[in-house]
C-alpha cells in the first residue's frame, strides 16, 4: 500500500529541510521508512542532495543512490567537491563505485581515480584536487578565462595559486584583488 503524506506533513518537512543543518536532516532521514524518505528527497535541490550524500554513512549512501532517479545522479555527483566525492566513493562497494564513475566526465574521473589511489588517511587522500593554479607570467585575462572554465566549486575559486614551471608553489592571489587590477601583470598582488 503506497505511503501518503498529508499537505501539513509536507509543509512541515519543507520547513525542516529549509531551516535545519544537513547533519540533522540526514539523521532525521535515516529514521524514516523508505517510502517517506523518497518523498522527502523530492524537497531537496541537487546541491542539498549532494551535501546530504556527503554526510551519510556508507549504507545510507547506497540507500540514497537507490532512491534517486538515474537522471539525477550525474548532477548530484557534479555538485560534490572532488575530495568529498572520492571520500564518499571509498566507502561504497566497488561495483557501485564503477557504476557511479560512469556518470562523471572523463577529465574529472581521472582526478577522482588519482585521489582514490591514495591510502586512506594519507595526506594525498585528505587533500583537495579542486583548485586553480597559474604561472607568474600568465596574463590576468587568461587567469580569468581559466577560472570560468574551472570545474572547482565556488569556495575553491577565491584563492588562485601561483606556481613555477616545475609546479612549485610561488604564492597565491585572491580573486577579488585580481578583479580590481587595472593591468595584465598581477605579480604585484601575489601573497606569500
Amino acid at each position: 500500500m503506497p505511503v501518503s503524506v498529508s499537505k501539513a506533513e509536507m509543509e512541515e518537512l519543507q520547513e525542516f529541510v529549509k531551516h535545519s543543518h544537513r547533519v540533522d536532516v540526514s539523521a532525521y532521514m535515516l529514521e524514516l521508512e523508505p517510502e517517506k524518505r523518497a518523498i522527502m528527497l523530492k524537497l531537496f535541490s541537487k546541491e542539498q542532495l549532494a551535501e546530504l550524500f556527503a554526510e551519510l554513512p556508507a549504507e545510507d549512501k547506497i540507500s540514497l543512490i537507490e532512491s534517486l532517479a538515474q537522471a539525477d545522479l550525474p548532477e548530484i555527483l557534479a555538485e560534490l567537491d572532488s575530495d568529498e566525492l572520492a571520500d564518499s566513493l571509498q566507502e561504497l562497494p566497488s561495483n557501485l563505485v564503477t557504476k557511479l564513475l560512469l556518470y562523471i566526465p572523463e577529465n574529472r574521473r581521472q582526478v577522482i581515480n588519482r585521489l582514490l589511489n591514495y591510502p586512506e588517511d594519507s595526506v594525498g587522500s585528505l587533500m583537495s584536487a579542486d583548485y586553480v593554479a597559474v604561472r607568474r607570467n600568465t596574463k590576468t585575462s587568461e587567469v580569468l578565462e581559466k577560472l570560468k572554465k574551472s570545474t572547482a566549486g565556488h569556495e575553491h575559486l577565491n584563492t588562485i595559486f601561483v606556481i613555477d614551471h616545475e609546479r612549485h608553489l610561488n604564492g597565491y592571489l585572491y580573486l577579488a584583488d585580481l578583479l580590481r587590477l587595472d593591468t595584465e601583470d598581477f605579480s604585484s598582488i601575489i601573497h606569500w
